[in-house]
């Protein structure tokens, strides 16, 4: 159960553009199978998602609020850290 990631650098119809650093997605779940919870996208894409990093009352059907944000300064120490490592 997968969409066709298309082109993923072409801004999708009906969807708010997301600013550089940080996207709020709504999705609701359409559905559980087994450790998989289904969400459901508002312009209908479906996302697989780990049903244990769900809030544990979440109920098909509720509505989602998923924040997705770059951090800036995390990556940064990653990139310091795996230079001082590749030396």
């Amino acid at each position: 159960m997968s969409c066709d990631p298309g082109n993923w650098n072409e801004p999708v119809p009906n969807v708010p553009q997301a600013d550089t650093d940080s996207v709020t997605l709504q999705l609701s779940i359409d559905r559980f199978e087994d450790a998989i919870a289904v969400l459901a996208t508002e312009d209908g894409r479906q996302i697989e998602f780990p049903r244990d990093l769900l809030p544990t009352a979440a109920k098909a059907g509720e509505i989602l609020d998923l924040r997705i944000e770059r951090d800036a300064q995390a990556t940064r120490k990653l990139r310091q850290d795996t230079d001082k490592a590749n030396r």
